[in-house]
C-alpha cells in the first residue's frame, strides 16, 4: 500500500475513533454520572489507595482503615461496606492526582481516560492486524463490546490489561523475549493474571531473556512498592488478598468466569472454598502440561489465544469486565481468518463471534456455561486438525 494512502486511512481512522468517543461520551455524561453508580465504581477503590498512600498510611491492607478511608473518598456519596483496595501501592501511583479532585469528577475524567485509552487501542491493532482492515467499521466492535462498556461505567483497569496482552503478542510475534518478560510482570497490577505468565514463557522462543525481564518487572514493581509502604505491608498482602477474597467470594462468585466458580456451584457433591481453589490448581497444571504437549503443533497465534483464555479461567477472580481481555484473541482469530479463505476463513470468525458472545453467554445465560464455552475454545487452538475444524473438513 503507498505510504500515502496508508496515513490517509490512518488519519481517517483516528478522526472516526475520535468522533465515536465524542458521541458516546456526551450521553454518559448526562446518563450515566449518577451518584449511586460513581460510588459503586471501582474507581473508589484505586483513589482510596491513593489516598492512603498520600497521607503515610501504614497499614493499608487492613479493611478498617480502608473503610475509615474510603468515607472520607466518598464524600458526599455514601455506599454500603468498603470495596477494598486490593492492588499492590505501586499501581496507586497513577490515580494520586484524582485525589485533590471531587469523586464525580474524577469519575467524568478516568471515563474519558478509558476512552482514549480504547481508541488508542484500536489504532495500534490496526498496525498489528494488517488483515483486519478487510472488515468494514471493525473499528467498532470494541464500543460495542459488552465488557468495555461496563470497564468504563465501573471505573475499571480493563483497558490497561488489554494493551498488556497486546504487546505481550505483539513481542512473541516478533521474538522480542525481553520486552515480552517485562510487560508480562505488569500483570501484577491484577495478580490472578501472573499465571499466564508460565504459558507466555513457553512461547517465547529466547526463554532466559524473557525470565531476565520478568525478573526485572517485577522486582520494580515488589521494590517500588516497598517504597511507597514497608516490608511488612508488602509480605501482609498475599494474605489480605486471600482474606478478601474468601470474604467476598459467596457473593460475587456465581458471576464469575471461572473453573474455580464452575466447581464450586455445579459439582454434585458440595465443597468448600478452599477445596475449589486446589482443584482449580490441579486442573491449571493438567491445563499447562496440555499446552507443554500441544503448543508447537500449533502456530503461534492459536497457542496465544489458548493461553489467554487458560490464564482467565484459572485466574479465580474474573467478572464481567475483565472479559475485555478477550478483545486481543478476537482480534487474532479475526486476523487470521483473513489469511485464510474457505472454510477456514469462516471457522475462525466462528470463534471470534462466539468469542464476542461469550460476556452475554456468561450473563444471560450462565457463567457456568460460558466457562465451558471459552474451554472448549481453548482446546480447540490446540488440537484445531482433531477439533471442529476436523469435523466441518469430513463432512466437506
Amino acid at each position: 500500500m503507498p505510504r500515502r494512502k496508508k496515513l490517509f486511512l490512518s488519519a481517517n481512522l483516528i478522526g472516526i475513533v475520535f468522533i465515536i468517543s465524542v458521541i458516546l461520551a456526551i450521553p454518559y455524561y448526562v446518563l450515566f454520572t449518577r451518584p449511586q453508580l460513581i460510588a459503586q465504581s471501582d474507581l473508589v477503590s484505586f483513589i482510596t489507595g491513593a489516598q492512603m498512600l498520600k497521607e503515610g498510611t501504614e497499614n493499608i491492607y487492613d479493611l478498617q482503615v480502608q473503610h475509615s478511608f474510603q468515607q472520607k473518598v466518598l464524600f458526599p456519596y455514601e455506599r454500603d461496606g468498603v470495596l477494598p483496595f486490593k492492588y499492590l501501592p505501586v499501581f496507586s501511583l497513577p490515580f494520586f492526582p484524582l485525589t485533590f479532585l471531587p469523586l464525580r469528577l474524577s469519575y467524568i475524567i478516568f471515563a474519558c481516560f478509558n476512552l482514549i485509552v480504547l481508541g488508542a487501542f484500536i489504532y495500534i491493532s490496526s498496525n498489528i492486524f494488517t488483515k483486519i482492515n478487510k472488515i468494514r467499521y471493525w473499528f467498532l466492535i470494541p464500543f460495542i463490546f459488552l465488557p468495555n462498556i461496563l470497564t468504563t461505567l465501573l471505573g475499571q483497569i480493563s483497558f490497561i490489561l488489554v494493551f498488556i496482552y497486546l504487546y505481550i503478542y505483539k513481542s512473541i510475534r516478533n521474538k522480542n523475549a525481553l520486552l515480552g518478560g517485562v510487560i508480562t510482570g505488569l500483570l501484577l497490577i491484577k495478580p490472578q493474571y501472573i499465571i499466564a505468565a508460565p504459558f507466555f514463557l513457553i512461547l517465547t522462543p529466547d526463554r532466559k531473556r524473557f525470565l531476565y525481564g520478568l525478573a526485572a518487572s517485577s522486582l520494580f514493581v515488589i521494590i517500588a512498592s516497598i517504597y511507597l509502604s514497608d516490608v511488612k505491608t508488602i509480605l501482609n498482602y498475599p494474605d489480605f488478598l486471600l482474606a478478601t477474597e474468601n470474604a467476598s467470594f459467596l457473593e460475587r462468585s456465581q458471576r464469575m468466569f471461572t473453573i474455580s466458580s464452575s466447581l464450586f456451584y455445579n459439582l454434585p457433591l458440595e465443597i468448600g472454598y478452599n477445596s475449589a481453589l486446589y482443584l482449580n490448581a490441579a486442573l491449571y497444571l493438567l491445563g499447562y502440561y496440555l499446552f507443554l504437549k500441544r503448543y508447537k503443533l500449533v502456530t503461534v497465534d492459536l497457542a496465544f489465544v489458548s493461553a489467554t483464555l487458560f490464564s482467565l479461567l484459572f485466574a479465580v477472580h474474573v467478572l464481567e469486565h475483565d472479559l475485555s481481555i478477550l478483545l486481543v484473541p478476537i482480534f487474532i482469530l479475526m486476523n487470521l481468518a483473513f489469511q485464510h479463505s474457505g472454510l477456514d476463513r469462516k471457522l475462525k470468525l466462528t470463534y471470534a463471534a462466539l468469542l464476542f458472545c461469550l460476556p452475554f453467554i456468561v450473563l444471560i445465560i450462565s457463567p457456568w456455561v460460558g466457562t465451558l464455552v471459552a474451554l472448549v475454545i481453548a482446546m480447540i487452538m490446540l488440537y484445531e486438525e482433531k477439533g471442529l475444524d476436523w469435523i466441518w473438513k469430513t463432512k466437506k
